[in-house]
């Protein structure tokens, strides 16, 4: 399945998106976007990942929470740190999980069933639909900024 996540407002202190997924729409909340003078992905933790196209999973952080890891190495984001072979300018670990504010996330994405100027509301209520909308298979994800179709 195709989701897409439109970017509809980039602040100096976070990104607000819209989510897509089939019929569903959730609101979203990121890092503010800081380009990264080393290479593509953006700075590693302290922004939102850059626009495009990936490959989206399911995934079990160490604390047992079901999130969804991103990934495109061509574009600078991959799963795991060992996944970059070495390379000095890329991301790995790029979620989407529960949060409500750009606090919650370091370089990932937070959904929610509304939001607000800086924040989203009722993510653990958005994230379990996620999970039950897309139910353990892999995806793709696209990002694009408003009107970017």
């Amino acid at each position: 399945m195709i989701i897409t996540l439109e970017r509809f407002a980039y602040f100096e202190d976070c990104t607000r998106g819209k989510l897509t997924i089939a019929s569903d729409e959730f609101q979203t909340v990121e890092r503010p976007w800081i380009k990264n003078p080393l290479g593509p992905g953006g700075v590693p933790r302290e922004s939102c990942i850059p626009d495009g196209s990936y490959r989206l999973r399911d995934w079990v952080r160490p604390s047992g929470a079901n999130v969804f890891i991103f990934s495109n190495p061509d574009l600078g984001v991959w799963e795991q740190e060992a996944d970059s072979e070495g390379v000095a300018w890329g991301r790995f670990l790029a979620l989407m999980h529960v949060g409500n504010t750009v606090e919650d996330v370091v370089g990932c994405i937070a959904p929610g069933m509304s939001g607000g100027v800086h924040h989203v509301s009722k993510s653990r209520i958005a994230m379990d639909r996620i999970l039950e909308l897309l139910q353990g298979s892999e995806h793709e994800l696209v990002i694009v900024p408003k009107r970017a179709r």
